[in-house]
């Protein structure tokens, strides 16, 4: 976890999830090497935000957004796709944004939560259906999220880049 000026965090954007604290940013990094460690201690993520919680309590009582920025790209033909392959896509890409938003709603009463979506969760591809897959769970896991909220302070925003060259 590290906490950074604004613009530096543009630099590390595409590596981290990000928590934003007025003018304070904090990363967080959620690459998929945690997912090995997650499987074996299964509260691995939870205990982080949870840490990472208590850290910005210490010095500021609300935050003004997340963005869940991190992600991961499986490829392969579906038939022959790998069981823990999928898991591991998922973990990333829909479930860690869920975990990461249960522990820091609470302290949001305003602001935005954004998504790194795809246009892959609007149109499906051959041999990254993984990937479309758990893009679109995540957009509808967070349009659900969106009515559920009784807080019309708090914004849900989905981006979906189309196809962008990056280290996944």
């Amino acid at each position: 976890v590290f906490k950074l000026p604004t613009w530096v965090a543009v630099i590390a954007f595409l590596i981290f999830d990000v928590i934003c604290v007025g003018i304070n940013v904090y990363l967080v990094r959620i690459v998929p090497e945690l997912i090995k460690v997650k499987s074996k201690n299964k509260n691995f993520l939870e205990k982080r935000n949870n840490i990472l919680r208590k850290e910005i309590e210490k010095e500021h009582s609300q935050i003004d957004g997340i963005i869940n920025n991190a992600g991961l790209a499986y490829t392969a033909i579906l038939e022959c796709a790998q069981i823990d392959e999928l898991k591991s896509q998922f973990e990333i890409n829909t479930f860690t944004p869920l975990v990461v938003i249960r522990e820091f709603l609470p302290i949001m009463s305003k602001g935005k939560i954004i998504n790194m979506s795809s246009v892959s969760s609007n149109v499906v591809y051959p041999f990254i259906s993984p990937y479309c897959a758990s893009k679109k769970s995540l957009d509808i896991f967070f349009q659900a999220l969106e009515l559920e909220l009784d807080n019309p302070d708090i914004k849900i925003i989905s981006i979906k880049p189309a196809v962008v060259k990056t280290p996944i």
